[in-house]
């Protein structure tokens, strides 16, 4: 029996350093019914000429379509952007500093089609700039079901990391892209609430990429982590409120199209956002009492200072 048609997407900014072996990851791919679609926002840098350069070389069965923006339109449109080329029922998600290992496309389909589910995710290994392992990201496993009740109680763990994700192109059919207006970025935990009102999310725990660790990857942007520990949580807690506000959203329009059953997960997001913004609070006034006032940086600026490790590997 023929393999589905899979759709893996690559979306790229700035990162040339790394894009060439995440490049050839995606075309190692071992799924044999596979169409590659490739988005540049518009680098600045070498990234789109290292892109083409591999892709030239490539002499493969995968079917590779490459976009460069006109303009850079930002991660989050990027993606969306790209949903709208794919053809596939089940799109698998890469960045372009990550490397997939060859079968991620192979044991991600299977899942899929052995779950129902709508996202599935998986385990990765860190690994540094320079390519060298620095361990597993999740340890012990933490089980291989996420539900809507884990995340209302929990919001976010170690399961819901994006740059892992495969979803059903329904996920994007139904709700759209996500809105940069209402979440700029970080949009793992809303992937994963929409995910869960359609057909759940599973994970998977094998090591599936090699997730890099590097001075410019868009996690280590998400909040401050530049100015102590006190700060770092005032602006994760900041972003986690944003998710809440986003994820309510989304019920809202569902039901302006009578969508039905919602109303427990409307009310379970109201107290989930009266929790978050009250922590959010008393952040933000811990932080008034000690004479600190907020301010906005240019990126450049946050750029150019050196950020630490955002995790840690874990023991198994």
């Amino acid at each position: 029996m023929p393999q589905p048609l899979i759709s893996l997407i690559m979306t790229t900014y700035k990162q040339e350093a790394f894009v060439g072996a995440a490049v050839r990851s995606v075309l190692a791919q071992e799924h044999d019914n596979l169409e590659i679609h490739i988005s540049d926002d518009c680098s600045p840098d070498g990234t789109f000429d290292i892109i083409r350069r591999e892709v030239s070389a490539y002499q493969g069965p995968h079917r590779i379509h490459l976009h460069r923006n006109p303009v850079n339109i930002g991660p989050t449109r990027n993606t969306a952007e790209v949903m709208k080329r794919v053809k596939g029922d089940f799109v698998v998600r890469c960045h372009g500093d990550d490397i997939s290992m060859p079968d991620r496309v192979g044991v991600l389909v299977n899942l899929w089609k052995k779950s129902g589910a709508t996202l599935v995710s998986s385990n990765c290994m860190l690994m540094d700039a320079q390519g060298r392992d620095q361990g597993r990201f999740i340890g012990n496993p933490l089980g291989d079901k996420i539900t809507l009740e884990h995340l209302m109680e929990v919001g976010w763990d170690k399961r819901m990391l994006g740059a892992t994700y495969g979803w059903e192109t329904r996920l994007f059919r139904t709700f759209g892209g996500i809105n940069p207006a209402t979440l700029p970025s970080g949009g793992d935990r809303l992937l994963v609430f929409r995910a869960c009102l359609l057909g759940g999310v599973v994970h998977e725990h094998r090591p599936l990429i090699k997730w890099r660790q590097h001075q410019d990857q868009q996690t280590k942007h998400i909040c401050d982590r530049l100015n102590g520990p006190l700060i770092e949580a005032e602006t994760l807690q900041a972003h986690a409120t944003t998710c809440v506000l986003a994820m309510l959203k989304d019920v809202l329009d569902l039901k302006k199209k009578r969508v039905e059953g919602l109303g427990p997960i409307h009310n379970q997001l109201v107290g989930r956002l009266v929790q978050d913004t009250n922590q959010w609070i008393m952040l933000r006034n811990h932080l008034h009492n000690e004479g600190k006032r907020p301010t906005w940086a240019d990126r450049s600026e946050m750029e150019s200072r050196p950020v630490a490790d955002t995790f840690q590997p874990e023991a198994v």
